[in-house]
């Protein structure tokens, strides 16, 4: 295998760095010309977020020089299930200046460069030209975002260590000499195919692993130490406690696949049209209050642990799990011509059902794009 390991300069240690760093300083493999050359990267994160947390916190602690953050959301209370670096007294301050605190408290030998804004091809272009990361980590949140850093990686030469999650489940892969996203994923999914956490939820401690992982990776790239993940995806299942990792090599054509994903905003996000590409009837879940009240049954999808958080007026309850398994439930005395408007978390699942039940005959069915968490937020 050829060496990865990244071309930095070690660095002098600063002062109290020694009894800091000293059980890697003892640890075969990384030593002090290991610790100095950590000292001595930059290493540039993506995200502040799930997988974010981990990266930076452990890339902090373990003496990586230079710590560059982007992201432009701001602290939610959703979100301290799992993106640890951030505390309840951040709810509602920027992610890049919660966890740049969060740092400084962790590490002051460290030092921090935030960008508090959306990553779209000219702010990429500009935080790589200002920063010069020696290393990319993406712990983004979509797709949109994942393939503009792994394309732009891919150009420039920067070494990219690469995560992703769902529910129990995650990813992590290097993309270096020649291996790159597009080799695994040649485009990204269409978009409202693949849930979102809000949409199929996310288990807490998972962004930990994953996270956890990646901040393994860069260390293992900056040091020499071990065999990185290049060439390698490693797959997660945190439901049943298994790893394994598969191979894959440089695909023809990949190279000619960047840069085809929208890059303007770095997030896909266009009005969903009236009738979607598979034939389902969609409208926003705003119009749910006049559809009740022109006789449309609403039919929630959800799991029953969901409708305990609360439903849209009085609707029918059937899980997409069962009418998957061609169970209709309450529905199967309803008429095929009862008008139907169809809800889930997110506007996701319900698609999903609203194609099952026009295939089990009934004629009227539309989709309430954004399910019943846009209708929360908007109140």
């Amino acid at each position: 295998m050829p060496d990865t390991t990244l071309p930095v300069l070690p660095v002098d240690l600063p002062a109290g760095a020694v009894a800091r760093y000293a059980r890697h300083l003892s640890l075969p493999g990384i030593g002090l010309v290991g610790q100095q050359r950590l000292a001595g990267t930059r290493v540039l994160c993506i995200g502040a977020g799930g997988l974010g947390s981990p990266v930076l916190q452990y890339l902090a602690a373990a003496g990586v020089g230079t710590l560059g953050i982007v992201d432009d959301d701001v602290v939610d209370l959703s979100n301290l299930q799992r993106q640890i670096i951030h505390p309840v007294t951040a709810v509602g301050t920027p992610k890049v200046h919660s966890a740049a605190e969060f740092i400084a408290n962790l590490n002051p030998l460290v030092a921090v460069r935030t960008f508090d804004t959306r990553l779209t091809r000219d702010t990429i272009g500009e935080i790589l030209d200002g920063l010069a990361p020696h290393i990319v980590v993406d712990g983004s949140d979509n797709f949109a975002t994942r393939y503009l850093v792994a394309d732009t990686c891919a150009d420039r030469a920067i070494p990219l260590v690469w995560g992703s999650i769902s529910r129990f489940s995650g990813q992590v892969s290097v993309f270096d000499d020649g291996h790159t996203l597009r080799d695994l994923y040649p485009e990204p999914p269409a978009p409202g195919t693949v849930p979102t956490c809000a949409e199929g939820g996310v288990f807490g401690v998972l962004p930990g692993v994953i996270g956890t992982i990646m901040a393994t990776e860069v260390i293992k790239l900056v040091t020499g130490t071990g065999t990185p993940l290049v060439g390698r995806l490693a797959l997660w299942d945190g439901a049943d406690a298994t790893m394994r990792t598969v191979r894959f090599e440089p695909q023809p054509g990949s190279a000619a696949l960047r840069h085809t994903t929208p890059p303007d905003d770095g997030v896909v996000c266009t009005p969903a049209p009236a009738l979607t590409p598979d034939g389902i009837l969609e409208t926003p879940v705003s119009h749910w209050p006049e559809l009740a009240g022109e006789g449309v049954r609403l039919v929630d999808v959800r799991e029953p642990h969901e409708w305990a958080g609360g439903v849209l007026g009085d609707p029918l309850r059937l899980p997409l799990s069962t009418l998957k398994t061609g169970d209709l439930g309450v529905l199967e005395h309803v008429s095929r011509e009862t008008p139907l408007a169809v809800y889930c978390a997110a506007g996701v699942r319900s698609r999903a059902a609203a194609l099952l039940l026009g295939e089990a005959g009934f004629r009227d069915v539309v989709s309430l794009s954004g399910g019943i968490n846009a209708w929360w937020l908007r109140r």
